[in-house]
């Protein structure tokens, strides 16, 4: 790409911080949208818990971990 090796960090830490931060609101959207759908259909309740719980390891345990090592 031919960037200075300066400006190639700054687009990187701006990455990786951007990452979290929009993993973090889509998670939340997901933990709304499931909260409404469950309360329309209350047989999808372990499906919708099932999803969220997937959701918060790929946050926690593979996002989150991802950008500190990158850091």
């Amino acid at each position: 790409m031919n960037l200075t090796q300066g400006t190639a960090e700054r687009l990187l830490e701006n990455l990786r911080g951007r990452i979290v931060l929009e993993t973090e609101a889509l998670y939340s959207e997901v933990e709304i949208e499931n909260a409404e759908i469950c309360r329309a259909r209350r047989s999808l309740s372990a499906t919708m818990a099932g999803e969220t719980r997937c959701l918060r390891i790929i946050l926690y345990n593979v996002i989150k971990e991802m950008a500190r090592q990158i850091a």
